[in-house]
């Protein structure tokens, strides 16, 4: 019943736009009452009488505290209950937004948050092919972003430029000079940033010794930049020293800090004859480069027994430091045999690790009646997590997205996405529908003696209706990208679509299918947020 799968889904959704600060508003983003100081330790003295955010303060809301340096600033969302969160740190010198990442030196830095730029090396500003190399985003995007990242090839780190001025004509060396057509828009691409161009930093731990309960499972690390400034980076597993995200990710429905892992398990291939050895693959080659040890890798799993094809739960495993060197599969008769594809970057699965490795704190209930919530984990020491939000009017939770109108605005949660069919035999008239499908074969192939699996043969009836909807606009830059929200409505007994020989073909909805007709929610009818910096 489970379909082994690669966790494809990114686990640091909860990371994208997370939750809010304290409740008060009025003792500011990281204020316990008092006054903040820029030059607090970790051992929680300031200058002003208030913790910097390094000491545990019960009710204090951790991954919210944060204190400006000579050079970075936070950057905050006015939320609509009134309080304030978190929504990165402004280079006050180069002028964008950053995130800290490690480079090449082994340490932090705070990284512009550039977009994506084509590896350009061939394309050049001029005619003769002799001017500086040009840059070039995907046409997608609707203007030149002032920092770009060069990112694959085999580099370890992304290398980031500053863009120069747009390029109406660029040119490609191939042979001879020639005109570069369709490459998305070009422009002539600056100097590469330096690791000494940002902000470095150094991770910091709790100065506090653990609760008397025992160890904590779950360790906040904080981020002091060489500017001064300090705040909130990530937090961690004890296990593994491993950074983990609050989400729900088991089969018990229960949220834990699970890992952010840097490796995913293999789910079809094994690493030995017998095909009972694991092994992961490592999602990229950071890791490699900077002689980090991965130590937890996921499974993820999807179950029919749901008839969904959504991911239900994750299964987490240690991971050693020998690399497989060998790969075999089961054929269709489930003897294994050797399977004739060499996969980079691996390590030897070991250990299943359970679900209480992760913690289960509680999370708050929404405020009742409140139009705005902001939803927090409790942690053993008093302390809070942001966990993500509430909308009181649509009795649902809500992610912190660029909505249509290019406002910040609380987008209902879904697993639900539109998609556009055809109305007409011609299919010339398109519109938006919402479409949920149950699991479209029996999985139970893939159980391996999983007792999860017990009803892998049931036969599933048509999903439930969801109330709500999405459709993100993926465009390749960050700042175009949005989200629109809808209501589903009635259901359709059919539609049109193209096949693959673009002819148009009518579709009967039949069983274990839903079709509905959607509304979207206007965006001024969502909750909105007022971001602190442009």
């Amino acid at each position: 019943m489970n379909l082994r799968t690669g966790l494809a889904l990114a686990l640091t959704v909860m990371a994208t736009f997370a939750a809010c600060v304290g409740d008060d508003p009025s003792a500011g983003p990281l204020s316990d009452g008092g006054t903040t100081s820029s030059s607090g330790g970790l051992d929680g003295s300031t200058s002003g009488g208030a913790s910097d955010g390094a000491t545990p303060v019960p009710g204090v809301v951790v991954d919210d505290r944060y204190t400006a340096g000579t050079r970075l600033e936070p950057t905050w969302l006015a939320l609509p209950d009134g309080s304030q969160r978190f929504a990165g740190w402004y280079d006050t010198k180069l002028r964008i937004t950053c995130t800290y990442r490690v480079q090449a030196n082994g340490r932090y830095a705070c990284v512009p948050d550039a977009e994506d730029a084509i590896d350009s090396a061939g394309i050049y500003a001029d005619s003769t092919c002799t001017m500086p190399q040009a840059g070039v985003v995907d046409v997608s995007c609707s203007r030149i972003p002032p920092f770009v990242r060069l990112t694959g090839g085999a580099r370890c780190f992304d290398d980031v430029y500053a863009s120069g001025a747009s390029l109406s004509n660029p040119y490609v060396l191939v042979g001879a000079c020639e005109p570069a057509f369709d490459r998305g828009k070009a422009f002539v691409l600056g100097a590469k940033l330096a690791s000494s161009d940002f902000v470095q930093g150094d991770v910091e731990e709790w100065a506090d010794a653990p609760p008397t309960t025992g160890a904590r499972p779950i360790r906040a690390q904080f981020m002091r930049g060489e500017d001064g400034s300090l705040g909130f980076h990530r937090w961690v597993l004890e296990t593994g020293k491993t950074e983990c995200t609050f989400s729900k990710q088991s089969y018990d429905d229960t949220v834990r800090c699970y890992p952010v892992a840097p490796a995913t398990v293999n789910g079809f291939t094994f690493a030995d004859p017998t095909c009972s050895t694991r092994f992961a693959e490592v999602g990229n080659q950071r890791t490699e480069c900077t002689g980090e040890t991965t130590q937890i890798a996921a499974l993820g799993q999807r179950t029919s027994d749901s008839c969904s094809y959504q991911l239900t739960g994750t299964d987490w495993f240690t991971v050693g430091p020998s690399p497989a060197t060998s790969f075999y599969q089961k054929n269709a008769g489930g003897q294994c045999e050797a399977y004739p594809v060499t996969f980079p970057r691996t390590r030897i699965v070991g250990t299943q690790l359970p679900v209480e490795t992760f913690g289960a704190p509680p999370v708050e209930a929404p405020a009742p009646g409140a139009t705005f919530s902001s939803i927090h984990v409790q942690l053993p020491d008093g302390t809070r997590g942001r966990h993500g939000y509430y909308d009181g009017t649509r009795n649902v939770r809500c992610t912190m997205e660029r909505a249509a109108d290019l406002s910040i605005r609380c987008i209902p949660e879904s697993s639900s996405f539109a998609r556009y069919v055809y109305t007409d035999a011609a299919c010339t008239e398109s519109k938006l529908v919402a479409r949920v499908v149950s699991a479209e074969r029996d999985l139970s192939e893939h159980c391996d003696g999983d007792p999860r699996c017990a009803d892998a043969g049931l036969t599933c009836a048509a999903p439930a209706k969801p109330t709500f909807v999405r459709l993100t606009n993926y465009t390749a830059c960050s700042y175009d990208r949005t989200t629109r929200a809808f209501t589903t409505g009635e259901a359709l007994v059919q539609y049109y679509e193209r096949d693959r020989d673009n002819t148009c073909v009518n579709h009967v909805v039949g069983t274990g299918e839903g079709v509905y007709d959607i509304s979207e929610i206007p965006p001024a009818e969502l909750l909105g947020a007022v971001p602190s910096h442009p």
